[in-house]
């Protein structure tokens, strides 16, 4: 125990140079591979979707089948985010498997309920002209409904960039051993927020929506890949393994596990319906049937991910309940006491993965919150370069 508590008090240590090689060669690689698909399509017609962005720039209307849509739902969909909030449940004994299932499987759920809403909300928008759920809000209840739903989308998905920009910077602070509680950090955070959000505009700004799902399918391989080789390094070391006894003793079905599965699945469905980056690759779908299996098979991708994530905190937890229990350490971070004794290869990979996860999730929602007013632009003959200009503002804000 005591060599244990050792070890986990080893700072992370890797260097703050070669933590800006991995941001920038990951939204470098994604980047080229967006400017690759655009000389793809000609010069005079990139050049004439960046000036003014025609329909397959903004919607990428009945493009795509099903892998597509399956690989971009799971990588669009799952942000940095994951290592904080799935590793929580499993780090908090009374939420313990409720919560961890809940959690996943609600987090695939807003998918799964699109495989029935979605092909409705297509035909009543009519699926040559919508772009998003805003669009639909406008047809069927008028102006003020789609007012409301605008707000409360544009809010939702600003909310989601701030914690996706906070949660990579603070990780790439965690790594090079800074502190993410106050000023020691700020600057630094500030810089990596900063890079991700300059990149992923610009190259949202090359493509459209075509180059978020793009990017989307290069970026879910990387994932799963990258998933498998932590799960193997981390359950593989010896100061992270623990007795089925200690696990069993850790873990359990609790009532309070029980509330927080009914809460999370009311709470994130709710709010993914507002998550207008979703819905356009509702209108991206070459089908119905497209567009059932894609959402389907990539909501099964997000759950396996999430309980990956929900059940390296349930081990953190075993390996030493007391100071969970009594707050020395904190549920949202217990996935870094695995993360933290892996040789330092392993820390750039964790870098690698989180990069990835952050750009498909800022990206989607760039191109989202520019739906939301694409539409509206469009129908009024004014310039949808207007709605870069918009995120370019929220961007800021976040």
């Amino acid at each position: 125990m005591i060599s244990r508590i050792l070890q986990e008090e080893r700072p992370y240590n890797v260097p703050v140079d070669a933590a800006y090689g991995v941001l920038f060669a990951v939204l470098g690689t994604t980047f080229l591979i967006t400017v690759a698909g655009v000389l793809l399509k000609g010069k005079d017609a990139a050049l004439g979707d960046i000036l003014r962005p025609s329909d397959d720039f903004l919607s990428a209307r009945g493009k795509y089948e099903w892998p597509t849509l399956a690989l971009s739902f799971f990588a669009s969909g799952m942000g940095a985010w994951v290592i904080y909030g799935a590793p929580e449940m499993g780090a908090i004994r009374a939420l313990s498997w409720w919560g961890v299932i809940g959690y996943s499987t609600a987090s695939a759920a807003g998918g799964w309920v699109l495989c029935w809403l979605g092909p409705i909300v297509r035909r009543k928008t009519g699926g040559e002209s919508g772009f998003s759920a805003v669009d639909f809000a406008l047809v069927r209840y008028g102006r003020l409904m789609h007012l409301g739903v605008t707000c409360i989308s544009c809010f939702y998905m600003y909310i989601y960039v701030v914690a996706e920009l906070t949660t990579i910077a603070n990780v790439y602070a965690t790594f090079v051993g800074k502190s993410t509680e106050g000023d020691d950090s700020k600057v630094y955070t500030t810089k990596v927020a900063a890079i991700v959000v300059i990149f992923t505009w610009s190259y949202t700004c090359l493509a459209g929506l075509p180059a978020s799902i793009l990017t989307d399918k290069f970026q879910g391989v990387t994932i799963m890949a990258f998933v498998i080789m932590l799960l193997v390094a981390a359950l593989t070391l010896k100061s992270n393994e623990v007795s089925k006894k200690e696990f069993n003793d850790a873990t359990g079905w609790f009532a309070k596990g029980g509330e927080a599965f009914v809460t999370l699945w009311i709470a994130i469905i709710s709010a993914s319906l507002f998550h207008q980056g979703t819905w356009q690759r509702v209108f991206a779908a070459k089908s119905d049937r497209d567009m059932r299996i894609g959402f389907a098979v990539g909501g099964m991708m997000v759950t396996v991910l999430m309980m990956f994530f929900g059940v390296m905190g349930m081990i953190a937890y075993a390996r030493d309940r007391e100071a969970y229990d009594t707050y020395q350490k904190l549920g949202y971070l217990s996935i870094f006491d695995l993360l933290r004794n892996l040789p330092q290869f392993w820390h750039y990979v964790t870098l690698i993965l989180l990069t990835t996860l952050a750009a498909s999730s800022v990206d989607t929602l760039q191109n989202g919150l520019a739906s939301v007013l694409s539409h509206d632009l469009l129908k009024h003959k004014l310039s949808p370069n207007w709605s870069r200009l918009v995120i370019i503002g929220f961007m800021i804000a976040a």
